[in-house]
């Protein structure tokens, strides 16, 4: 059975409203995410809506899911105070996917109940989605093997894919997402730690420099021209289907 361990406050229900408490919902009405690497937090503002109400009440939140029992639930398990008169209310959720949780889909089923002062109560579930990434695909670049080719390079800054286009395109792309580093940071080494895996490096002390620290070998490779930026990426390039590639969501250019 899938697990693993993470942080998040609630949000997606779909509420299905009592004659008691008419105009009661949230938006988004959903808890999904297809795109979560390991050791990555994923996390979104939900609101809790209902018609004008003048009552208090409190929002009581349960995790019904085998595969997700051992979540951390970030001090949220407790009931959640809806002031007299608010018509919304803002529940912020976090996910926090540790470095070796197992790759794949996670779902289950969340129950969401609020309470009034006066006795009534709603509730209802919804299903929770979520896919776990390899965090092995970060910094690397990746081919569509089912369309014509084209590359994408997964920046390890943000979790996001970024089109490399042609030659030119990728060497601008890969310079933007760039992290500025002092000369003496990259001179003389053989391999770079870890953190720096997959990362283009900018030496600000030599002319603004570029170097991709491969994932494979750690080393860092010259980009210096577009045709450096080519050989990059027929190099190191891995093979990806649409339907992989697809879970990754798409970096603003």
């Amino acid at each position: 059975m899938k697990k693993f361990f993470g942080a998040f406050l609630i949000a997606g229900l779909l509420l299905q409203a009592c004659p008691a408490m008419a105009g009661f919902g949230i938006a988004p009405t959903y808890i999904k995410n297809h795109g979560l690497f390991q050791g990555d937090t994923y996390e979104q503002t939900v609101y809790l809506l209902r018609s004008k109400n003048n009552e208090a009440g409190k929002v009581n939140i349960t995790i019904q899911a085998p595969d997700v029992k051992d979540w951390g639930i970030d001090g949220r398990t407790e009931k959640i105070d809806f002031p007299a008169g608010s018509e919304r209310l803002p529940i912020l959720f976090k996910i926090s996917a540790p470095a070796n949780a197992k790759t794949g889909k996670y779902s289950g089923q969340v129950e969401f109940q609020l309470a009034v002062e006066s006795g009534i109560a709603v509730g209802a579930a919804a299903e929770l989605q979520l896919n776990v990434l390899s965090k092995s695909l970060k910094g690397r670049i990746l081919i569509q093997t089912q369309e014509n080719g084209e590359a994408w390079y997964i920046n390890p800054g943000d979790s996001k894919r970024y089109y490399l286009g042609r030659p030119a395109d990728a060497l601008a792309i890969m310079s933007k997402l760039s992290l500025g580093v002092k000369h003496s940071y990259l001179a003389g080494r053989g391999t770079f730690p870890e953190e720096q895996s997959g990362r283009i490096l900018l030496d600000v002390e030599d002319s603004g420099k570029a170097y991709y620290i491969s994932p494979e070998d750690k080393k860092a490779y010259y980009l210096g021209r577009p045709s450096d930026a080519f050989a990059i990426m027929k190099k190191f390039g891995l093979g990806i289907t649409n339907s992989d590639l697809n879970n990754i969501n798409i970096g603003i250019q």
